[in-house]
């Protein structure tokens, strides 16, 4: 396998596509015939596939390359594995279309959505376009998962307002698969998905993106089909104390980043009350399953990380910040350096309520492995 992404794809590609849509695939022999079916169905004919075989060691190279010899669309892109970020770069790199879409390769597209999307891009003169999506099989649906399916049918222009809103009140997370980005937004902006998170890059790439955007279109219609995959990262992560020190690791190097980005590019101060709290709401419940000496070298940790890019003090004297998550900040900046169990119970009751928290609880004693 060569050291840099190559470029296999008919002489006969088309050569203004309106839209390219980007298929990582790693391993994904089961599923990325079905993915790439559903794309080469879209009722919007003049797109382009941009497969990245992202080094799988199974059947995935020879079962893309025979679509690409059918379809002159797909177009098939090779390198060493080097994980979703780098494949999505690799993918947008070889694009060609105005739009730019994402597909990963066990989940599918309905037909028309190439075509509504566009039309979206053509009508408002938007930067990104985020659509609802739907769980399969249904059953496997998470209880954090079922309020974000459907966004409601909005426009949103940038301001900070706007930021605050697609950020943590619209239904514009978790996947970054649902959103559609105009080709020379990503150019001018210098978008690109993180080359190294490998858990929780999406959050990244949509923390990236809105701040960014001067126009973002949300739509209600569900056209990507996500599937629930027991194989997938998010179910792999196991519940003992090094599994889930792996988990924390790897959110906190995404909290990481975003901060850094936001600090880069003078976002910090726009919504740092809300951005905090989603810090928070990331990790405390996970932190607090961990034995006590552990809680407290990953607060610390976190303190230098993360925290240290807040205006602490600032922020403790907010109205804008919860009383829940103050109280928690100060056990963690204490000399405990561990949130009381008070403290993390008011900061869930008031994030989640008690009907959305006991339902997190049945779904997880019910899908237990």
């Amino acid at each position: 396998m060569p050291t840099h992404p190559s470029i296999a794809c008919s002489a006969h590609r088309p050569k203004h596509p309106l839209v390219s849509i980007i298929v990582p695939a790693y391993n994904a022999q089961e599923y990325v015939r079905s993915c790439l079916d559903s794309l080469r169905a879209q009722t919007l004919h003049n797109i382009e596939i941009v497969c990245v075989n992202d080094g799988s060691t199974d059947a995935t190279q020879d079962i893309v390359e025979e679509i690409a010899s059918q379809d002159r669309r797909v177009v098939v892109v090779q390198q060493q594995n080097s994980g979703i970020g780098c494949a999505r770069n690799a993918g947008v790199a070889a694009a060609c279309g105005e739009i730019i879409m994402l597909c990963d390769a066990d989940d599918m597209l309905k037909p028309q959505a190439c075509e509504k999307v566009y039309q979206q891009f053509i009508s408002t003169k938007c930067s990104v376009v985020v659509f609802g999506f739907e769980v399969f099989p249904a059953g496997a649906l998470h209880p954090s998962l079922a309020s974000q399916l459907h966004p409601r049918d909005v426009v949103i222009t940038q301001s900070a307002r706007g930021i605050e809103q697609l950020l943590f009140e619209e239904k514009a997370r978790p996947f970054g698969a649902r959103l559609a980005l105009r080709a020379s937004f990503m150019r001018e902006q210098h978008i690109t998905f993180h080359p190294k998170l490998t858990l929780g890059e999406d959050q990244y790439f949509c923390f990236e993106v809105y701040p960014r955007s001067t126009k973002t279109v949300l739509m209600s219609e569900q056209l990507y089909r996500y599937r629930m995959n027991r194989q997938s990262m998010s179910h792999r992560l196991g519940s003992d104390v090094d599994a889930r020190l792996n988990k924390l690791s790897q959110h906190l190097a995404c909290e990481r980043a975003i901060i850094q980005d936001w600090t880069k590019a003078g976002f910090m101060g726009l919504c740092d009350e809300k951005l905090l709290e989603w810090c928070l709401d990331l990790l405390l419940l996970d932190v607090s399953k961990l034995p006590l000496g552990k809680q407290v070298s990953f607060w610390e940790q976190w303190c230098t990380d993360v925290l240290s890019g807040f205006a602490l003090q600032t922020l403790l004297s907010s109205s804008k910040l919860s009383s829940a998550a103050k109280g928690c900040l100060t056990d963690i900046v204490s000399d405990a350096h561990a949130v009381s169990k008070r403290h993390l119970t008011m900061f869930y009751l008031r994030k989640r309520g008690v009907v959305s928290s006991m339902k997190r609880v049945v779904w997880g004693l019910t899908h237990k492995a």
